[in-house]
């Protein structure tokens, strides 16, 4: 029984990430402005994530649904992201939800960190030759725990020393998107992924509210309308530069001797490319009714004014997707062998010294041909458990987090007082030793 090189551990390693059905990374990236980025992300097995980003210090919310990237966050973190202090742009933006090109961050966080696809890409950098033991690898340490480094390109995995040699951290100089300087701790999130599935589902109800800014939307001329105890507004007039017809949105932020009072908020629309129009938004806020009343009862002068904006509405996202994603990841997959599916729950087990069949490993794959993964990790299993291994069709499943959460019930119930099987990752919440 031969044992792993390190280039064959490294891969064993990278199909167990690729099998995960949530991945949380956290580090940093340099984005294609130079602007070094902090990411806390978890990213699932079909592409959404949720978490936060932050850029000098300043930090917002992320969310990737149905492909598109979302950031909610504070207007300091606009201006640090475009490096231009105290912009309009960045005051608009503050606290709401924007559509954001995946271009600015430097990478599309959900399609390239989508623990299969980031797998794969990590896996097509190892160097062919790493032909000497893993054991002889350089060690390091991440967070306290002992790690052995392997190449991949120009970059480094750090994988565990002991267990499954899970990776727990990625350095990639280049090579993923047009980001550099990626440096993501790696942790497998599968043991939370219904509550993440949930989060995500219950966060994106908000955002058929988030704005476009790649819609040029042009401000034109204000004229104010009426004002009464009750309310205040202004019509507004704007053009849609862009080739394209588009919601607008226009809100605006009122001060009556200079403090704030109240705000205001229309939807028009959709407004044809090309076409000038107005739009009527009215503070009718408490704030504005305290205002009018002081001013009224006062003497003196008392001038108000409002900072308004006009934005394109991004198009809402598709939730029924996420939605019932959120239900799957909730209810295991049942087990039935004669059923079609579009996820494939596979074992590997070995042989222990009583001759008994024990589970090395229960792991997931979105393509048919699960055997050509599972046959690609028998060699793995008999390095370790140094007898035969054999792979076996546990079910389809009708989706990816059904398939997911049939997977952690299994390895729950093939966990000992030992550990988990000798070669799981995903869902171990302890480390067997070798």
């Amino acid at each position: 029984m031969p044992v792993l090189s390190a280039g064959e551990s490294a891969r064993q390693s990278l199909t167990d990430l690729a099998e995960a059905g949530v991945v949380h990374y956290q580090g940093t990236l340099t984005n294609p402005d130079a602007k070094q980025l902090t990411l806390d992300v978890n990213v699932t097995a079909t592409g959404e994530a949720g978490g936060t980003i932050a850029v000098g210090g300043k930090q917002g919310q992320l969310e990737v649904v149905d492909g598109t990237l979302y950031v909610d966050a504070p207007a300091q973190f606009w201006s640090a992201l475009s490096g231009d202090p105290g912009s309009t742009e960045a005051t608009a933006e503050d606290s709401r939800w924007v559509k954001l090109q995946s271009v600015v961050v430097g990478l599309d966080i959900g399609a390239a960190l989508r623990p299969n696809a980031f797998a794969h890409a990590l896996a097509n950098k190892i160097d062919n030759t790493t032909d000497d033991p893993l054991a002889g690898q350089p060690t390091t340490t991440v967070h306290g725990v002992q790690a052995l480094q392997v190449g991949v390109g120009d970059g480094v995995i750090d994988l565990a020393a002991t267990g499954s040699h899970g990776i727990l951290h990625v350095t990639l100089p280049s090579g993923l998107g047009t980001a550099h300087d990626v440096s993501l701790d790696v942790t497998d999130g599968s043991g939370g992924e219904p509550a993440v599935y949930h989060n995500l589902s219950q966060q994106a109800t908000q955002l058929s509210t988030a704005v476009d800014t790649s819609v040029d939307i042009v401000q034109r001329s204000q004229n104010w309308g009426a004002c009464t105890a009750a309310a205040c507004s202004v019509v507004v007039t704007f053009m849609n530069g862009s080739s394209v017809a588009t919601k607008v949105v226009v809100s605006g932020t009122w001060t009556g001797d200079g403090t704030p009072a109240g705000t205001c908020r229309v939807v028009v629309g959709p407004v044809p490319a090309g076409q000038t129009t107005n739009a009527t938004c009215t503070d009718s806020t408490p704030q504005w009714k305290s205002f009018f009343a002081h001013a009224h009862s006062t003497p003196g002068q008392h001038p108000y004014e409002v900072d308004w904006t006009a934005e394109a509405l991004a198009a809402p996202p598709n939730l029924g997707t996420l939605a019932g994603e959120a239900t799957a990841a909730a209810e295991p997959a049942t087990v039935d062998p004669s059923r079609k599916g579009t996820a494939y729950v596979y074992m590997i087990d070995y042989q222990d010294a009583t001759a008994h069949s024990k589970v090395w490993k229960y792991g997931v794959t979105n393509t048919p041909d699960w055997r050509a993964t599972a046959d690609g990790e028998l060699a793995a299993c008999r390095s370790v458990t140094r007898t035969s291994c054999t792979a076996a069709l546990v079910t389809p499943a009708p989706n990816r987090p059904s398939a997911d959460a049939l997977v952690a019930a299994l390895v729950a119930k093939a966990t000992t007082a030992g550990g988990c099987p000798p070669g799981q990752w995903v869902d171990c919440t302890t480390t067997p030793s070798r």
